[in-house]
């Protein structure tokens, strides 16, 4: 690799460990992904918990029955279930079970994602510092792609989803997302990064091409060896397995075989 490529790879590494750390620590937050801010209660979701606290005009009058049922540290699928159960509200209960299961679903995606980001990283490094074979190469490049539409997916489901917070009652005109959700989607942009690198910066490189022909060479005189054992035709005293790559004469990493060695004759023809 030249020294464009090698900075390539190792800003394409560094940006990669990045992300993967950012999103894992945003989808780690107990909240902050979306919220609902009224006269009546206050309340911030995040992907596994939800938290309702009174609202302004609940804390001057009094006890709610409703501020006081939703009020305090909850899960996800309890809070729905006190919105169905305890409540009653149908549209109440609707959003907030939608917004259960796109919790969920955005939880799975991203860490689908971070996974699968973290293995196009470590093939990518891999392939650049100690075997750069294609096989690496391309499954960088394909574990980038994954990770992208699965961040991509998630992040627009949970924000649609989002969205209908304003209209559990009281309805209200409010933002309804919250920094985690603005995070996610930078840092779902910032996941295509990796493969503009892959596609545009990051190729074959010199190593690759020798480490492969060397590969293929070695297929080569195991399948010449082999038909030899098979026919019982050996090659002569001198003669050379066929080279890959007639421009690749010296391979580092596979040197080139001189001759194949005549195997015992385990039958002679009587005479």
């Amino acid at each position: 690799m030249g020294p464009s490529e090698k900075l390539a790879v190792l800003l394409c590494l560094v940006w990669t460990a990045m992300t993967a750390v950012f999103w894992t620590i945003i989808l780690a937050m107990p909240g902050g992904w979306s919220r609902k801010v009224c006269s009546i209660y206050m309340l911030d979701a995040g992907l596994y918990q939800v938290r309702t606290k009174p609202g302004v005009v609940t804390g001057l009058v009094g006890h709610n029955r409703l501020v006081d049922i939703l009020t305090g540290l909850t899960g996800q699928q309890a809070f729905a279930q006190k919105l169905c159960l305890k409540v009653k509200v149908d549209l109440a209960c609707q959003i907030a079970t939608r917004l259960l299961y796109s919790s969920w679903f955005m939880l799975f995606c991203g860490l689908v994602g971070v996974f699968v980001l973290a293995g196009g990283g470590y093939a990518l490094y891999y392939w650049a510092y100690l075997e750069p074979r294609k096989i690496y190469r391309k499954s960088a490049k394909i574990c980038f792609c994954i990770a992208a539409v699965f961040f991509f997916v998630g992040v627009l489901q949970y924000l649609l989803v989002a969205r209908d917070l304003k209209e559990m009652p009281p309805m209200t005109s409010g933002g309804t997302l919250s920094r985690c959700s603005f995070a996610a989607g930078i840092l779902t942009m910032a996941s295509f990064v990796p493969i503009y690198f892959m596609v545009f910066i990051v190729s074959e490189s010199a190593e690759e091409a020798s480490f492969e022909a060397g590969v293929e060479q070695k297929r080569l005189a195991r399948e010449w060896g082999q038909q030899g054992q098979m026919y019982g035709t050996q090659p002569q005293q001198g003669q050379q397995v066929p080279m890959y790559g007639a421009h690749l004469q010296t391979c580092p990493y596979f040197p080139p075989p001189q001759s194949v060695a005549q195997p015992p004759a385990y039958w002679q023809p009587r005479v």
